[in-house]
């Protein structure tokens, strides 16, 4: 539902359903996703502009939609990398298939494979972690205005 209130392209006919129904219930539902996607656009290109992060842990991370972590992150620093999470595995496997990184940078998921109050389940297994805790990093948690 997320990305076809935002606009994009990768969405479910019962997305769209489902928005026409929830837009007669709350018609700002679409303007409160594009200021969040907005807020997470400005948050990223911040921190990778002027304050020189290098890589983004975006837990919770949902299907890919438009405006993700990699796109804003790495149209300003082409070499950042950026780890999204996601406890579903369907979420996870979705956004495996759609993600492009820049070939300077890195884009991967992972599924943690449980709850945990650490990122070492998080960051995954090489080829699916972060480069290097000397390196500064980010942890994306951007409120969500949607049930996930």
């Amino acid at each position: 539902m997320y990305d076809y209130l935002l606009g994009g392209k990768d969405n479910f006919a019962a997305d769209r359903e489902t928005v026409t129904v929830a837009l007669e219930a709350w018609p700002a539902a679409r303007t409160a996703a594009r200021e969040n996607r907005a807020f997470l656009g400005r948050a990223v290109r911040y921190l990778a502009e002027e304050a020189g992060i290098t890589q983004f842990l975006d837990i919770g991370s949902g299907l890919p939609s438009v405006g993700n972590v990699h796109e804003v992150a790495q149209d300003i620093l082409p070499s950042a990398h950026v780890v999204y999470v996601d406890k579903r595995p369907d979420r996870a496997r979705a956004r495996a298939g759609l993600l492009a990184s820049k070939p300077e940078g890195k884009c991967a998921t992972s599924m943690p494979t449980c709850v945990t109050r650490t990122t070492s389940s998080a960051t995954g297994p090489p080829g699916r972690r972060l480069t290097s805790a000397a390196d500064r990093a980010i942890l994306c948690a951007v409120l969500q205005l949607h049930a996930g």
